[in-house]
């Protein structure tokens, strides 16, 4: 699964264009008084204006498999890093093949870098903005984790991904290069006490060879 597209909300528009661009790097697709676009590798990433709402997210990039050290490095002093304990800020998920780090966005999002050794997509080249590949990671909020999965399993021909056993409170779709974390309302998104809450937001992807859109949730 690839994710082309990631359309979130931002009650701070302006903070957020001052983040992605100014402190990440990313290119600007498009900028407007009510949205704002962005490059990230082969994903759009972009934000819609909302008021009052204090949305919060959850997403990760895939970034290249042998340079999250350097990653780290690179993100250090441009936001707070979420650490699992006090100078743990890498996670080792070795059940993936894969190490991460998260850090929190102007808006308190929970936004990750994640290296999945089974892409085997190293590369030579210095870290900066262009080292993210891709949106690789959405989460999802639901009332019914497993009910919400049967209906996406369903709608769009994905699967469970086979490196993470599902159960009621957090399940996983897709593949190394796309996935959907879905979770129920209320959960502490790791490494956080941050609570998972429900918010408009639309993604375009690709998956079972075709295109397709998933959107939850009333936009304000």
């Amino acid at each position: 699964m690839r994710i082309k597209g990631l359309q979130l909300l931002s009650d701070d528009l302006e903070g957020t264009a001052s983040f992605y661009f100014g402190v990440l790097g990313l290119a600007i697709l498009h900028q407007s008084d009510e949205e704002l676009q962005l490059a990230a590798g082969e994903t759009v990433l972009s934000f819609h204006r909302s008021q009052g709402q204090k949305p919060q997210y959850h997403f990760a990039f895939n970034i290249p498999c042998n340079k999250i050290e350097e990653a780290l490095a690179w993100m250090q002093g441009k936001a707070p890093i979420l650490e699992m304990e006090p100078g743990q800020a890498i996670a080792d998920f070795s059940n993936w093949n894969a190490k991460a780090f998260y850090f929190a966005d102007n808006n308190e999002n929970v936004v990750e870098f994640i290296a999945r050794n089974d892409l085997q997509n190293a590369s030579s080249a210095p870290f900066d903005a262009s080292s993210l590949l891709s949106v690789s990671e959405v989460g999802i909020v639901s009332d019914d984790v497993a009910g919400q999965c049967a209906q996406l399993m369903e709608q769009y021909g994905i699967g469970y991904f086979p490196k993470q056993p599902p159960s009621s409170r957090f399940a996983v779709l897709g593949d190394d290069q796309g996935l959907f974390i879905v979770v129920p309302h209320s959960r502490e998104w790791y490494p956080t006490k941050v609570l998972s809450t429900k918010h408009w937001l639309r993604v375009d992807f690709e998956a079972a060879g075709r295109g397709a859109i998933l959107e939850l949730y009333s936009r304000p």
